[in-house]
């Protein structure tokens, strides 16, 4: 997941409005989508991570990484699928 960091220049871009990051909800069902395509035997190492959150500008939602992967499972029960569902 891309972030902006105080001090770089994707900082300095985030502040002023040149560019923007997904919300949330749009990264577990982007993340849901991806994983679904994946074979099974994939191993997944990272679908999400902590921001510092002193350096963190944006998105703030990332510095909640056991918030975010609780989003994945629980969109995998709604959708009633898996990681390789729609593998072929």
């Amino acid at each position: 997941m891309l972030c902006a960091l105080k001090g770089t220049k994707l900082a300095h871009m985030y502040e002023n409005n040149e560019i923007d990051f997904m919300s949330e909800d749009e990264y577990v069902n982007l993340c849901c989508d991806f994983l679904e395509l994946l074979p099974k035997t994939t191993t997944i190492h990272r679908l999400a991570g902590n921001g510092f959150r002193k350096t963190l500008i944006a998105p703030r939602w990332l510095g909640a990484k056991l918030d975010c992967l609780n989003k994945i499972y629980r969109e995998f029960v709604k959708r009633d699928t898996y990681q390789g569902a729609k593998f072929n």
